[in-house]
């Protein structure tokens, strides 16, 4: 096996946290990063971690620049994970700054994570593959009542990816990766108690990483699920 080194935004906790515990008991290298601080994390990610709000221009260059550092170069898979959820609401009773909240994070914060990858690695001229996955949703690629702003961003996602695949040289790829169904606290906020009857993140973890090594260059533009 081909050890890998890996960067994944939203790390704290969920998807993130396993996906780190995984890759890295895999043995691949993993540098991660969310906005709360490792030491007032119950469970911390494994590999390399350092404090990101993904929002914000000045802290993905400082992550980034410590993510080259730590890695020794720049990451062959880039997963932008972060994200928000809205509260269950109506759209129109939808506060303003929690909507503009969950734009900046699950728009603007996958726009920096690959923006600040894709310039360094044009700058490095190394010309070296790279896979880069922005996770999405099931609600990305339909809707549901209450979770309009999640659902809004989602889409978003989405259509990003595409666009971006179009424009990648041949050497990059881009994919939507909706993860499916898993028992996260963000799904239950949603669900309520409904969302026991799904895996948790680190049965879904083993499924997940398994298959998203697999993605290469044939899969550039792709809308995939985790199976």
């Amino acid at each position: 096996m081909t050890t890998k080194k890996i960067a994944i935004t939203g790390t704290s906790k969920g998807l993130g946290l396993a996906l780190t515990h995984r890759f890295h008991e895999m043995g691949h290298q993993v540098f991660s990063g969310a906005r709360t601080p490792l030491t007032e994390l119950s469970t911390p990610p494994l590999g390399d971690y350092e404090t990101l709000d993904v929002t914000d221009s000045k802290s993905q260059t400082r992550w980034w620049d410590k993510a080259e550092q730590r890695l020794q170069g720049l990451p062959d898979l880039v997963l932008a994970n972060a994200a928000l959820i809205n509260e269950n609401n109506s759209l129109w009773n939808v506060p303003e700054e929690e909507f503009r909240e969950i734009v900046d994070a699950n728009i603007v914060g996958v726009f920096l994570t690959l923006k600040n990858f894709i310039q360094r690695w044009e700058e490095r001229g190394e010309g070296k593959p790279a896979v880069l996955i922005a996770l999405s949703s099931g609600w990305g690629r339909s809707t549901s009542p209450d979770v309009a702003p999640y659902c809004t961003t989602k889409w978003a996602v989405e259509g990003m990816m595409k666009a971006l695949s179009q424009e990648l040289p041949p050497q990059l790829s881009a994919i939507a990766l909706n993860p499916g169904i898993i028992n996260t606290e963000m799904l239950q906020r949603c669900f309520g108690t409904q969302a026991s009857r799904y895996d948790g993140p680190d049965e879904w973890s083993t499924r997940a990483c398994r298959q998203i090594l697999e993605f290469s260059r044939l899969d550039n533009g792709a809308s995939e699920t985790i199976r």
